[in-house]
């Protein structure tokens, strides 16, 4: 079965908005669910936002995560680091790690479906 693409039009997009962030973010990814939104860049943290009530929660448990890209991955899918032009900064080099939605203090999900991969 093919599934026509929806057709975009960017002219129509606006700003509903906005959550600063006290470093560049270089990257974020919201949930299939369009509740949660997760960000990370050079301050290397981890930002969970509420996008229904707009809290953010920085998560940081380990100095050497600079995250690059974030992304949502399928059981069995494998996950490959991102382009070349996306190269994080300077050493630790990152390193792919996959961690179910429910790992970062969210609703529990089944381990069967999507989680979180952060680079």
């Amino acid at each position: 079965m093919v599934v026509a693409e929806p057709k975009l039009d960017p002219a129509a997009t606006r700003r509903l908005r906005e959550f600063p962030h006290e470093t560049p973010l270089m990257s974020c990814v919201v949930d299939p669910t369009g509740r949660w939104c997760f960000a990370g860049g050079r301050s290397r943290r981890i930002y969970v936002t509420d996008l229904d009530s707009g809290v953010t929660r920085s998560l940081e448990d380990h100095e050497s995560w600079v995250v690059t890209a974030t992304r949502w991955s399928s059981p069995g899918v494998p996950v490959r680091s991102p382009a070349a032009e996306l190269a994080p900064p300077p050493p630790p080099q990152p390193r792919d790690v996959t961690q179910p939605v429910a790992g970062l203090g969210l609703p529990a999900t089944d381990p069967a479906q999507e989680s979180l991969v952060i680079t």
